[in-house]
């Protein structure tokens, strides 16, 4: 049976809209993004969402390990109005790759301490069924020099933001779209193929016992 994920997926994102609505306008909401990310005002947040609950990380005592950070980002998810980034960015990976949207889940890391112990801005999680997970970890750089890094996927965010209320700015927002999620496809591939793991689309049961 043939299965439209592009509708579907699109769905499913317009349900968990109407399931975290709050009453902001959508216009000045979307301009406010766009001015934090265009004037440089925490261009990590403004692409990529922060934390619900922030986090006061200032001795070295309050170090937390990698698999503990990654747990205290996912107890701390952030529902809310997810930025316009990582909701094209979800859906392109979800489409590509033939998944259900609800298989691929996006974390953010901003001012947690997977973010300052680790480098890590965000992540997302393939769900593959089975307790069969392949987690990817994202950092956002205006430096397009950048060599030292500790995620799976770097790129480029441009200093001057993106308005995507023009032309020009709409072309440039799906290239970086394309090329973030070729880089994360690519990523995903290579650890399914060596876990030796398939990359499908779940069942209706498998579906159930996903928890987002």
């Amino acid at each position: 049976m043939f299965v439209n994920f592009d509708i579907i997926n699109l769905l499913i994102i317009f349900l968990n809209n109407m399931k975290n609505f709050e009453v902001i306008d959508k216009d000045e909401m979307e301009e406010y993004d766009f001015k934090r990310i265009k004037e440089g005002q925490d261009i990590e947040e403004g692409v990529l969402g922060s934390e619900r609950k922030r986090y006061e990380i200032n001795k070295l005592e309050d170090y937390v390990p990698f698999d503990e950070a990654i747990e205290l980002v996912k107890r701390n998810k952030f529902q809310p109005n997810e930025k316009p980034f990582p909701k094209d960015l979800r859906l392109q990976i979800a489409n590509d790759l033939r998944v259900y949207l609800r298989q691929l889940d996006y974390y953010t890391a901003i001012g947690s301490p997977l973010d300052k112990f680790h480098g890590i801005d965000a992540f997302l999680e393939l769900n593959l069924g089975g307790d069969q997970i392949i987690r990817i970890t994202l950092d956002i750089t205006s430096n397009p020099n950048k060599v030292n890094h500790k995620a799976n996927v770097v790129f480029h965010w441009p200093k001057d933001g993106v308005d995507r209320k023009n032309d020009e700015g709409k072309a440039t927002w799906d290239k970086i779209i394309e090329e973030v999620s070729l880089k994360i496809e690519e990523f995903i591939k290579i650890q399914a193929h060596q876990r030796g793991l398939d990359i499908h689309s779940l069942n209706e049961e498998e579906l159930k016992k996903i928890k987002n």
